[in-house]
């Protein structure tokens, strides 16, 4: 049975529809889901990708320069190995969210374009961030109690290696010939970096953007929730007098002076006609049993077109009605408990 009531004393009654708020609460989900997905993506997972993939970058470059000076070999097969490695840092290093680090490199941002690399420059990136390792030693000292969190340590620790690196890469020789003692460990960062996020691809530039169509769907789940609601509350009833009550008024019968079926068929859709003009949109679609309420409408005002049951009248049996109310007029399915 519909959840519209026929009352012993003819009057109809139409109540919101269960599909329409289960479709209703379930979109309002999905939005949910999506928006906080977007957001997530926007503001944490593509950042991190991209740190990700710039370390990653940083340690296959320090590898290309210093392979090389392994087992005592010291010419450098590559020529653009140091300042594609200096590029890499600086790119790394610009990309991390550390102010205090992007407020020191601020004059050296340029280093990422295609300038040329001088042993003056190379000196200038890698005391940048030694005087961000200072700073934060100093305030370590100063807040001995204070604890980092996981993000926070792992950077200054990224920090760190990163500096061990570029001191090696200025110097990887000793005076002998042979290698400074601290290529092997600034190798192995390296290779650490490399096996951690080396399959890390960049985000392309359409990424970010991309986010913004999940983030925008946050402002429809209150629309969605607030419809729900408002809908949940609203009901529809008509009088054995014809008198019809809605959530936009009461109507009497001699007021009602016309009803468009024009979309009922194709969207369950009808707009009842105030003698004055106003129009109320009757929809199925959202509250379940309408169509009786409009077949009864329908059929006193267009009986050659129209059955009680809001179905078209056959053109030979103008007279035929559906009597089992099982189905509506328009192109929705009636909801059954």
């Amino acid at each position: 049975m519909s959840n519209m009531q026929d009352q012993a004393d003819g009057t109809l009654t139409a109540s919101v529809a269960t599909s329409f708020m289960v479709r209703s609460i379930l979109v309002g989900l999905l939005c949910l889901v999506l928006g906080v997905w977007g957001v997530y993506d926007y503001f944490v997972a593509i950042p991190q990708q991209q740190v990700e993939a710039r370390r990653a970058a940083v340690g296959s470059a320090f590898l290309l320069v210093a392979e090389p000076h392994v087992n005592g070999q010291s010419v450098v097969a590559n020529d653009n190995a140091m300042p594609d490695f200096v590029r890499a840092v600086v790119n790394d290093l610009m990309d991390e969210d550390d102010p205090e680090l992007k407020a020191n490199l601020g004059t050296l941002k340029h280093l990422a374009d295609d300038d040329a690399i001088t042993p003056a420059t190379i000196e200038a990136v890698r005391s940048a961030l030694l005087k961000t390792l200072n700073a934060k030693q100093e305030q370590a000292k100063a807040a001995p109690d204070q604890k980092l969190d996981d993000a926070t340590r792992g950077r200054n620790e990224w920090f760190i290696a990163t500096a061990l690196m570029m001191q090696v890469a200025q110097a990887p020789l000793t005076v002998t010939g042979g290698p400074v003692e601290q290529l092997e460990p600034a190798m192995k960062f390296a290779g650490r970096a490399v096996d951690l996020w080396g399959d890390v691809t960049m985000p392309s530039k359409y990424d970010r953007p991309m986010q913004w169509m999940f983030i925008l769907c946050l402002p429809f789940v209150p629309w969605y929730a607030v419809s729900a609601f408002k809908a949940r509350k609203r009901s529809y009833t008509l009088d054995p007098d014809g008198t019809l009550h809605m959530p936009e008024g009461t109507w009497a019968a001699d007021a009602i002076a016309d009803i468009d079926m024009s979309r009922w068929m194709a969207k369950s859709k009808a707009w009842i006609v105030h003698a004055d003009g106003t129009r109320v949109l009757l929809d199925d679609y959202v509250y379940r049993g309408l169509f009786h309420i409009v077949g009864v409408l329908a059929s006193s005002r267009y009986p050659d077109a129209w059955t009680a049951q809001a179905k078209p009248m056959k053109a030979d049996s103008a007279d035929t009605e559906d009597d089992t109310g099982a189905q509506d007029g328009g192109s929705s399915t009636t909801d059954v408990d």
